[in-house]
């Protein structure tokens, strides 16, 4: 069985024969043959006489496929794009070297076609075609009626340390804020035994809520206690918060106030009673 070789071809339209000049073509070069089945990638894939009026793209690494019946399959898809408009432009493919079922290698010729490639130019020319020019500088910058470069350099310095002066700024609230959670705490313990139920589990719990937004950056005042989750190191505040909303919605209270305190001064930080 020798090897076959097989080309086909894809237009952008299948309502027209022709391609405009802008478009490109898709071939499909499949080589049959038994295995092992090798077919070298030339280095030019179009004949001399058409190389000058097509470009040959190669749209994905060479594909190969076991076929039924002892026989093998190599195919290749090539993207082409026309160089120069015409009636009858040669496209032309180079013979490919082919070595199947461990034979000598062979030469497979492809089919040669002439495409009609059109050009929305009339009579085109070859003088039409702008001169290729080597690299030239670009045009000087318009005059700017910006601040000067060193002003300008010196205005952004400038807002980079206010910038920093104003990031450093907002780190001392927070630790204000946890100061105020500790100083919350140490009244509320004074004044557990003179408060409501609700009341004392309000104030607990807005102590609780402040402490987690001020130390681990938390929005948990805008949180319900399921949202806030049991991962460390919530789960060290999930039982404060859930013995509040016992307290605040289902009016009792699960455990001593002596003893949900010193819980959540464990936690917090604070004067003991």
């Amino acid at each position: 069985m020798n090897p076959t070789a097989a080309l086909t071809l894809a237009r952008p339209s299948r309502d027209r024969e022709w391609v405009w000049l802008s478009e490109s073509l898709t071939a499909t070069l499949r080589v049959e043959g038994p295995p092992p089945l090798v077919v070298a990638v030339p280095k030019e894939w179009l004949r001399a006489d058409a190389a000058g009026a097509w470009q040959v793209t190669a749209l994905a690494n060479p594909k190969s496929e076991a076929l039924p019946e002892g026989r093998a399959a190599w195919t290749i898809q090539l993207k082409l794009d026309p160089y120069v408009p015409g009636e009858s432009v040669t496209l032309a493919f180079a013979p490919l070297a082919v070595t199947a079922g461990g034979r000598d290698e062979t030469m497979l010729e492809l089919p040669s076609h002439s495409v009609f490639v059109k050009t929305r130019f009339e009579n085109p020319k070859a003088t039409d075609v702008l001169p290729i020019t080597g690299y030239e500088d670009p045009p000087p910058a318009p005059p700017s009626n910006g601040l000067p470069m060193p002003i300008a350099i010196g205005i952004l310095a400038t807002l980079a340390i206010a910038l920093g002066i104003a990031l450093r700024r907002r780190r001392k609230p927070t630790a204000v804020a946890a100061e105020s959670a500790a100083s919350r705490l140490a009244k509320l313990n004074a004044n557990a035994l003179t408060m409501t139920g609700r009341a004392f589990a309000e104030e607990l719990a807005a102590i609780v809520r402040l402490h987690l937004e001020s130390t681990l950056a938390i929005p948990a005042t805008r949180r319900t206690t399921g949202e806030l989750g049991e991962a460390p190191p919530l789960d060290r505040f999930t039982g404060v918060l859930e013995w509040c909303d016992v307290a605040k919605f289902g009016g009792i209270e699960p455990a001593d106030r002596g003893e949900i305190l010193a819980k959540c001064r464990e936690i917090i930080g604070g004067p003991s009673v």
